[in-house]
């Protein structure tokens, strides 16, 4: 493996491969090959004998990055293995590689969790904790928070009467609570104030309320009310039923007065005065009523902290006692456990001797934390700003300019300091500036534009400027950059506009996949060669993710395969709302509003009239009842079907259960024939795989239900395809998600420019405690209120645009660089006159306005259709109506049917009592069933403990254990289970099936082919022959000749089919377990 030192950056690729006693830092431009130098480092640390793959560690971003990061590494091995002369270091290759599973490469989150597992007594937690995943952390949050909020009123705190004298609901608190428990490492700054006098502002805004009054038009305008006058007529309303000597109440009237209030002159009786009144209401607000609502809130601030704080921190208590970690959990106490306890820092030292960080540019300050305190010099120090790393321990790599988490706790400034530290302590920065993905356009064009953007200097909140050098050559006459301008008239919806680019984007691709279009492609050895264009060379990159779908839509209309990341439409899907409909009215039958909006809903869809008309004849809103004769067809098939479907909830799990819901209802299928297909089926396979994950963890279907509510409510779930991670597919994604990834040609796409929601905390991680300022808002559908603010908090909000605005440059850094060949720019312009156009707007802006080349319109397909006069549609309407219920018909004709084995013994023999006199039937025999199950499989399970679980389980009276302690030993004492406790082969519940004709099971209509399937309780092999037992718990007393008539053609078909599968002889039996009894099946 050798380093080409000709590159422009070669003596910095070569100091990372040969300088393995130097700390370094590596700041790696996009598409430079950091991911490729990190390996050779690693590889050459192990060539050398710097250390063993069981004492490296390498941290990467995300879980997908780690395994290709271990692909990459193992591949490196190999490659250096087969290369190497010397003895000495190809025995060391050889042993990494024969180590290679003992090398940890992972997230920084799971590498804390091995470091919290190696020592976890001093960590101060459960060695058998659990990970939380980001899903699970929300629901136990939320959860908690109802809690929480319950146990304030039951314990009657005091907080609660001052918060509703403040005009405060103690669920108006939920977000905050929410923000401040992703922060359990920051101190909420909560400064009291003395409660502000309102006095002068309850005056003035009483004097211009009535004065205003006069001034608004006695009736609606012809052209409706202007927002000034809305502003002013809900603020008159406020005034006459409110208390105003109650500040919250004058509170809450001003907050009505906050606003622009948008006037139009010819919507009022007095013109003249109009304007005059606007100033007078402009300067009202500027000057009283913001500066009293500001007041008011800082006053309020500590106040509502201090019923959140409580919380938020009994939250994380309950968490950890609960054994259940969530990942800034895992990095606070692995941070803990290295700062506090000196030996165990020395002991984790010395397991972990290298450690190479990837990403190091998306760090908060925990992480940085974390990697000194694990890579310092021996010291009982405790200030990780104050550690010296050991010389070639710490490798760390990143790209300043791609730093776009701030979202996520990322940090720019813990950036910065890492940096300095290492710098400050004899270690290297090096840069690699060689770019191998893009060609010299659009590399040229990189570097004029941001040479203009970033500093030639880092600053605090931005990364200096650093060209890219191209290593390829220049591309076909295709390649280079584009713009793809749209022009519309003005107030255009943002939706028309991402459509009409969306379009042109989809007939562009179309027309280039037709028409083979060729690229230049390197292989191996870094020669060119063309081929043919296809799907997965193009990347479709959205800004946001709200209009992601748009694209895809485009995409799927002119049959385009795509792949979308990002849109989290699982939250979006109409069909996993009409499932859950569905799913609450079967969980409760006595609930007549579930089962009426699932009536009513999209997947049943009964007019209100017809719920009407079955009201009136007499008919319940549940399912369990018998609908009325005169009832509509529609709803008796709901009824039947919830019944169908609370019969299987009660039978199977519940994961297994809502399988066949989905199935029964034909969900499936009909999510993937509607536009957007392959993902509104994949998230309800999503929905399948969820509940019978949360099904196998012992959860209830009530429980499933609501956690697949919270799911579908939840921004954060991603959607699914039915086919995840297709090779050659179109990607479309958001920018976050392209971080990392590359295409050959790349579109950004969707021009519409997006309102930033402004911030609603900021933190101070400089200072000794890191410290934090947050707004407490009230949600209200897609908006907030706020509702009290830290001191400072406007000096505060300037300061965090200062970041954002950096953040939002190096964005589209990250969006410039992502292109191989051609990179295409979405621009658009609202038409001012009909000869002029204004100026760009849109998040590209930036970008778009230094390209100069136009993207070409696509071709028109080479293959038109034909085209039809109007007359002659009619006809081929009829015929294709024709063909259509032909093919339907051909279709939905039963070929084959499937009948369970206990159904074709249904009427063949007299009805038989059981115990349903007793309150036991089915329930009592299915516990039976699975403590024979149990005992045969275990021979020292505790029988007794077992029948009290299941007894409980059953909701049975305990009293009833000692009977059914009696019968089952009376069935381990018999002569039948203890031939078959001796037999090599035995199996218990015993699923088969298998396809028999339908005439052999005196059906003879219909399909002609039945898959015959059943459950057979006990079968063993002796003496070269089969022996099935099928137990009943049937009461005996006369009654044994009828039970042996009901139930044997059922045994006899269990023996006749395994005597087919097996090819062996097979004999088989009922065993009533009341009496013991065994009665051998005739030969037929």
């Amino acid at each position: 493996m050798t380093t080409d030192i000709s590159l422009g950056d070669g003596e910095a690729r070569r100091a990372i491969e040969q300088e393995l006693e130097t700390t370094f830092l590596v700041e790696a431009g996009a598409g430079t090959g950091k991911t490729t130098s990190l390996v050779r480092r690693m590889v050459a640390l192990l060539r050398e004998g710097k250390t063993r793959t069981d004492r490296l560690a390498t941290v990467t971003f995300t879980r997908k990055a780690s395994a290709h990061l271990r692909e990459m590494f193992q591949l490196s091995l190999e490659e250096a293995y087969r290369g190497e002369a010397d003895s000495e270091r190809r025995k060391r290759l050889g042993d990494a590689l024969r180590d290679l599973d003992r090398c940890f490469i992972g997230t920084i989150h799971s590498f804390c969790a091995r470091l919290i597992r190696e020592r976890p007594l001093e960590a101060g937690v459960d060695p058998e904790f659990e990970e939380m995943e980001e899903s699970a952390d929300r629901a136990f949050r939320r959860a908690f928070w109802d809690d929480y909020v319950q146990r304030m009123f039951v314990e009657e705190k005091p907080v609660l009467q001052e918060l509703a004298g403040l005009g405060i609901n103690l669920d108006d608190l939920r977000s905050t609570y929410e923000v401040i428990s992703n922060y359990p490492d920051v101190v909420p700054a909560a400064t009291p104030v003395p409660k502000p006098n309102l006095a002068h502002a309850r005056k003035e805004v009483t004097r211009f309320l009535t004065s205003v009054e006069r001034e608004l038009p006695e009736t609606v305008p012809h052209k409706g009310w202007d927002r000034l006058q809305l502003v002013l007529r809900r603020a008159l309303r406020l005034k006459r039923i409110l208390d105003f000597n109650a500040d919250a109440n004058l509170v809450r009237l001003m907050e009505a007065l906050d606003q622009t209030g948008k006037m139009t002159q010819n919507r009022w009786p007095h013109k003249r005065r109009v304007t005059e009144l606007k100033h007078r209401f402009d300067a009202l607000r500027d000057t009283v009523v913001r500066p009293a609502l500001d007041g008011w809130r800082e006053y309020l601030h500590p106040i509502l902290l201090s019923a959140v704080r409580p919380g938020a921190e009994d939250l994380r208590r309950r968490r950890l006692a609960s054994g259940q970690l969530n990942f800034q959990d895992l990095l606070i106490i692995a941070r803990d456990l290295l700062r506090d306890h000196t030996r165990v820092r020395k002991h984790l030292q010395g397991r972990f001797t290298h450690l190479i960080v990837d990403e190091f540019q998306d760090t908060d300050p925990i992480q940085a934390e974390v990697v000194f305190y694990l890579t310092s010099e021996i010291s009982r120090e405790r200030d990780w700003r104050k550690l010296r790393p050991r010389p070639g321990a710490l490798f760390v790599v990143g790209d300043p300019k791609q730093s776009i988490y701030r979202f996520r706790r990322a940090d720019i400034v813990t950036y910065h300091r890492a940096k300095e530290i290492i710098l400050r302590t004899g270690g290297r920065v090096l840069e690699l500036t060689t770019n191998f993905r893009s060609t010299r356009e659009i590399c040229g064009w990189v570097n004029e534009l941001f040479h203009g953007i970033f500093p030639k200097s880092g600053t605090r909140e931005q990364a200096a400027y650093a060209r890219l050098d191209a290593y390829r050559r220049s591309g076909d006459q295709h390649s280079g950059v584009f713009k793809l301008e749209t022009i519309s008239d003005r107030g255009r919806r943002a939706d028309v506009i991402a459509r009409e680019d969306a379009a042109r984007i989809a007939q562009w691709i179309r027309s280039t996949l037709d028409s083979r279009c060729q690229i230049l492609e390197e292989n191996g050895t870094g020669e060119t060669h063309p081929r043919d264009v296809k799907a997965a060379d193009f990347m479709i990159i959205l800004r946001h993710r709200h209009r992601l779908h748009l694209y895809a839509m485009a995409l799927e209309s002119e049959g385009i395969p795509y792949e979308i990341s990002g849109a989290r439409s699982f939250r979006e899907s109409a069909d996993i709302a009409d499932l859950l409909l569905f799913l609450r009215a079967v969980a409760d039958p006595d609930d007549p509003v579930a089962l009426v909006s699932f009536l009513r809903g999209d997947l049943w869809g009964v007019d209100d009239n017809a719920l009407y008309d079955f009201r009136r004849a007499g008919g319940q809103f549940s399912y369990l009842t018998q609908p009325p004769k005169t009832a509509g067809e529609r709803i008796g098939e709901a009824f039947a079907i919830l019944q169908e479907a609370r019969q299987w909830v009660r039978e199977v799990p519940p994961g297994a259960a809502l399988g066949r819901i989905c199935e029964r209802l034909g969900m499936i299928a009909h999510g993937a024939a509607q536009a957007l297909g392959d993902t509104r089926s994949g998230n309800l396979l999503k929905a399948i795989t969820m509940a019978r994950r949360l099904s196998a963890q012992g959860q209830s279907f009530t429980e499933i239900i609501d956690r697949l509510s919270q799911l579908a409510g939840d921004e954060d779930v991603e959607e699914m395809s039915v086919e995840p991670g297709r090779s050659d597919a179109v990607r479309i994604l958001n920018l976050h998600r392209a971080k990392g990834l590359e295409a050959p040609i790349v579109f950004l796409a969707d021009p519409n420019t997006t309102t930033e929601r402004a911030p609603l905390f900021s933190v101070n991680w400089e200072a000794e405690q890191p410290e934090g300022h947050f707004l407490v808002v009230r949600n209200e559908g897609f908006q907030s209120r706020e509702l009290a603010r830290p001191l400072h908090w406007d000096h505060r909000v300037s300061d965090e645009k200062i970041f954002r605005k950096a953040e939002e440059d190096r964005l589209l850094y990250v969006a410039a660089t992502r292109a191989r060949n051609t990179l295409i720019v979405s621009a658009h312009r609202r038409r001012l006159r009909e000869s002029t156009e204004g100026r760009p707007s849109g998040p590209w802006t930036a970008l778009s306005g230094s390209i100069d080349r136009a993207l070409s319109s696509p071709k028109a397909s080479a293959t038109k259709p034909p085209f039809v006069p109007l007359e002659e549609l009619s006809g081929q309407m009829v015929a294709a109506r024709s063909r259509l219920r032909r093919a339907y018909g051909a279709v939905a004709q039963e070929t084959y049917r499937v009948m369970q084995i206990t159904r074709v013994a249904e009427g063949k023999g007299p009805r038989v009592s059981t115990y349903q006199g007793s309150g036991r039937g089915v329930v009592w025999g299915r516990m039976l069933h699975r403590l024979l199950e149990s005992l045969m499989g275990d021979e020292a399970l505790d029988v007794e403990a077992c029948t009290e679980f299941l007894l409980l389980e059953e909701g049975l009276p305990l009293d009833e254990k000692d009977q059914i302690l009696r019968m089952v030993d009376g069935v381990g004492r018999s002569d039948l289970w203890q031939r078959a406790c001796g037999a090599k082969r035995r199996f218990v519940e015993v699923p088969f099936a298998l396809t028999v004709p339908s005439s052999e099971l005196g059906v003879t209509v219909g399909a002609g082919e039945t898959i015959l399937k059943g459950v057979i309780d006990l079968v063993f092999s002796e003496h070269k022959e089969w022996v099935i037992v099928d137990y009943k718990s049937d009461p005996v007393q006369n009654n044994l000749a009828h039970l042996v008539s009901h139930y044997g053609t059922q045994v006899r078909h269990y023996r006749r089919y395994w005597e087919r599968l097996t090819g062996e002889a097979t004999k088989a039996a009922l065993f009533f377990i009341e009496t013991g009894e065994v009665v051998w099946m005739d030969e037929e």
